[in-house]
């Protein structure tokens, strides 16, 4: 045994029940080597950044969908003005909301209310603005390459870790990937995630570990409905020594 790296489309976690993401269009290419798939998944968000407008992308939301931080290693007034610098609209300033002092409230409670509010007027939903920039303002493609730059904390791919792998031969071009879709459902959304649990050399081989995995007993007294099943999904297999 020894790792692989599967690269996959990142995806949000919640969805509507049409919209979960099939793993078969989730997961791109099984690689020998970390750095070889960290290459790909570079050269993959640089090409789709400059030639798919609007950036919607297939499975999140925007680069933002887990919060600035998780987008880029910028502070928010640097990241402002290197919009700025390229010419790139900035998030439409909203109304500031006063804070509201209650009656009986006590100095403590008065002091944190305003404090509390200071911070929530600061917040910029850069989600929404990203979804007005794509949208609405279509950037130009030098535009899009400063934005990109900047993001460097955020990738429309992930590298996913497999532990458990059958040998696979080093001529091979496909592999067979074993994907659990465990997702359920919860106030309006299903939640869950399309897991890979093992990569293997055949077809016929993954379909003996589905079987296995089918046969263990599995706890449905809470389950509450949603996709709950082992998928084979082939894919493209890349060693280490690829060109």
């Amino acid at each position: 045994m020894s790792q692989k790296f599967l690269v996959r489309k990142r995806i949000r976690g919640e969805y509507n029940y049409d919209d979960i993401p099939d793993p078969v269009d989730q997961f791109i290419a099984v690689f020998d080597s970390q750095e070889t798939a960290a290459a790909y998944v570079t050269q993959y968000d640089r090409a789709y950044f400059l030639e798919h407008l609007p950036l919607t992308f297939e499975f999140a939301d925007s680069p933002f969908d887990s919060g600035f931080a998780n987008a880029t290693s910028f502070p928010e007034p640097i990241f402002r003005d290197w919009l700025l610098d390229h010419g790139i609209p900035l998030p439409v300033e909203q109304p500031k909301e006063k804070p509201r002092r209650y009656r009986g409230m006590t100095e403590e409670e008065w002091d944190s209310e305003q404090k509390y509010m200071a911070r929530r007027n600061e917040i910029i939903d850069w989600q929404q603005w990203w979804y007005e920039l794509t949208r609405e303002n279509t950037p130009s493609r030098e535009q899009l390459a400063h934005i990109w730059q900047a993001l460097d904390r955020f990738s429309s791919l992930e590298i996913v870790v497999q532990e458990y792998v059958e040998e696979v031969a080093p001529h091979a071009e496909k592999v067979f990937a074993v994907v659990e879709q465990t997702w359920e459902y919860g106030d309006d959304w299903y939640y869950g995630d399309n897991k890979s649990l093992a990569v293997y050399r055949t077809f016929e081989a993954a379909m003996r570990e589905v079987e296995r995995r089918k046969a263990e007993p599995i706890d449905h007294e809470d389950w509450n409905g949603g996709p709950r099943e082992f998928r084979v999904v082939e894919l493209d297999y890349i060693p280490e020594n690829a060109d």
